[in-house]
């Protein structure tokens, strides 16, 4: 049986004469974890070291996040007990409450019976991992064969109707969800407020709860914006796309978000960009394929695409050369997000195979408008999805009107992903490096038409756009 134990000894007279508890089970088997705290001194270490020799993964209160909010978990604790009985020289066990890696590797060794990514696969459901009871009590009925519900509001209830109240901000927010007579405008509990009616009613439920908030909410574009987004939320978390002409006729509006207006500016950022998504899921009318002469922009001698390759185009040449970038399957559910995980070289055939090239950096560079591609104006919010947002992925191409070039209108040359272009680096040992231009979602704002120097293979915050000569 797989066990993890927080022991808590009490240091005798001489600390260095601890004696070293027997531990009735085999450390050397990998699903076995034992953590130590409360210890201090040159018997800790003799402990520290003695277990390390037979295998085990120690962790102890100088880990982070290891020491704190422990919880006593008295019937949940015993769920991993070992057969033997209680271990002699433990006085508690406590179970240790995982952060990030640390709840992957407990589900991986611990919870053999259930997928790890129904509880790592969504930040709730990441955070609920992290409370040891709630963890503990899956655990057990999962390795009785209970299976989890996939999706979230199913989740909570299954909880609730097999480990009875559950203290938890995300089981909060389901009852209080669960108690609303109308949508609630906070987009969390809307979620789960309309998984529980596509729960009792069905498809139906959801397609007449969502025409019912586009055919009532408010003509400017902030409310929009914020139904748009919230519906958006909803289709990802039940995996369900709305069929409404009502929903799909209010998404088609949302062109109006990559406009550089007041209204635009308005609404808050994480709408803007959920109601983004959604529009490019609906079909974005602005994408064009490098064919299309509105796909480009004059600058003289060559001319550059308005956006960075998308993935709407992007899917064409992979459909006919079956080149896969990286992530490929979750990128599709993102048309109108730049590609990225394409390496240089597979970015240089696509844009000779669009009809193009990749450009150079002067052609890159003869775009700018000054110190940025929109001028010597600081950046603010509103002129790159940079590091600043603290989003940290990707945007729908031209998500940011105020920091397209003037005149011509190209965006992104500043933030969502760098580019790369046709620019050789020296060697670094055996390391071909190649170079890009402008900034990503994770750039600070220190490196304005910055260049990185990076191995030519395909980065997630590295995308491309073509060129070609007049």
């Amino acid at each position: 049986m797989s066990s993890l134990y927080i022991p808590r000894l009490t240091p005798g007279p001489k600390e260095e004469n601890w004696p070293v508890p027997p531990i009735p089970f085999d450390l050397s088997l990998p699903d076995h974890r034992v953590a130590i705290i409360g210890a201090r001194g040159s018997g800790k270490s003799t402990l520290l070291r003695h277990l390390a020799a037979k295998g085990a993964l120690v962790l102890d209160d100088t880990t982070p996040d290891a020491a704190v909010a422990l919880a006593e978990v008295n019937t949940s604790a015993r769920i991993f007990a070992s057969a033997n009985g209680p271990i002699p020289g433990f006085t508690s066990r406590e179970l240790l409450p995982f952060e990030n890696a640390d709840v992957q590797q407990f589900l991986r060794n611990q919870l053999s019976s259930m997928d790890a990514w129904l509880i790592t696969s969504h930040p709730d459901l990441e955070t609920l991992a992290q409370v040891p009871a709630i963890v503990a009590r899956m655990a057990a009925m999962c390795q009785q064969g209970a299976h989890l519900p996939e999706r979230r509001a199913d989740l909570y209830e299954w909880i609730l109707q097999n480990l009875g109240p559950v203290d938890h901000p995300a089981i909060r927010n389901y009852l209080a969800a669960a108690k609303l007579s109308q949508p609630p405008v906070d987009r969390e509990r809307f979620c789960l407020y309309g998984a529980i009616r596509h729960r009792k009613g069905g498809p139906q439920a959801v397609e007449k709860l969502v025409e019912s908030l586009v055919t009532t909410t408010g003509d400017s574009l902030k409310a929009r914006a914020n139904v748009i987004a919230r519906v958006y939320s909803l289709e990802t978390d039940l995996g369900y796309r709305v069929s409404s002409p009502l929903y799909r006729e209010a998404v088609l509006g949302m062109t109006a978000l990559f406009e550089d207006s007041k209204d635009s500016a308005a609404v808050p950022l994480a709408d803007k960009v959920a109601a983004a998504e959604a529009l490019g899921r609906q079909g974005d009318p602005r994408l064009r394929l490098p064919s299309d002469p509105e796909y480009w922009a004059d600058l003289g001698a060559i001319q550059l695409g308005r956006h960075p390759v998308t993935v709407y185009e992007f899917k064409a040449y992979v459909e006919a050369t079956g080149l896969i970038p990286d992530s490929w399957t979750t990128q599709l559910e993102h048309p109108s997000r730049p590609v990225n995980g394409v390496g240089w070289y597979d970015a240089v055939a696509y844009c000779q195979w669009a009809g193009g090239h990749l450009p150079t950096p002067v052609e890159w560079e003869c775009a700018l408008g000054g110190r940025y591609p929109w001028g010597d104006e600081e950046q603010t919010k509103l002129h790159a999805n940079t590091n600043e947002l603290q989003l940290c992925h990707p945007t729908p191409v031209g998500l940011f009107p105020r920091g397209n070039t003037p005149g011509t209108g190209i965006a992104d040359l500043y933030g969502n992903v760098f580019e790369w272009v046709d620019e050789d680096v020296t060697r670094e040992g055996e390391i071909e490096m190649k170079a890009t231009r402008g900034a990503s979602s994770r750039t600070y704002t220190s490196r304005p038409n910055g260049r990185w120097d990076s191995r030519s293979i395909g980065h997630d915050n590295i995308g491309f756009r073509c060129a070609r000569r007049r």
